[in-house]
């Protein structure tokens, strides 16, 4: 079995969850596949929901993430005013940073 998950944030208290099974061709026919699939989902799924509820009461109890630049983050401000519309300039930037 092969899965393909994608998280996408909507707000800062929803997740779109986007997911995409697909199986082997085997002797097994698909309708025996997708009972045995949903009995395996069905496990997955309510765990999900319950850490999706533990993060939603500490959104509620700590507040949304507070990002802040770090002395690491050499592109969060050019992503900050791409994001905002403003054009960059062109230029080249080298640094070495060791670890």
């Amino acid at each position: 079995m092969f899965v393909t998950v994608i998280l996408a944030p909507e707000t800062i208290c929803n997740i779109q969850t986007l997911t995409t099974f697909s199986t082997l061709k085997g002797r097994l026919p698909g309708w025996l596949k997708g009972q045995t699939m949903d009995a395996f989902h069905r496990k997955i799924l309510r765990e999900d929901q319950e850490i999706i509820s533990a993060r939603n009461d500490n959104l509620q109890t700590f507040g949304g993430p507070k990002y802040t630049l770090g002395p690491l983050d050499f592109i969060k401000t050019s992503m900050v005013k791409r994001m905002a519309g403003e054009k960059l300039a062109a230029t080249e930037n080298r640094f070495a940073r060791w670890l």
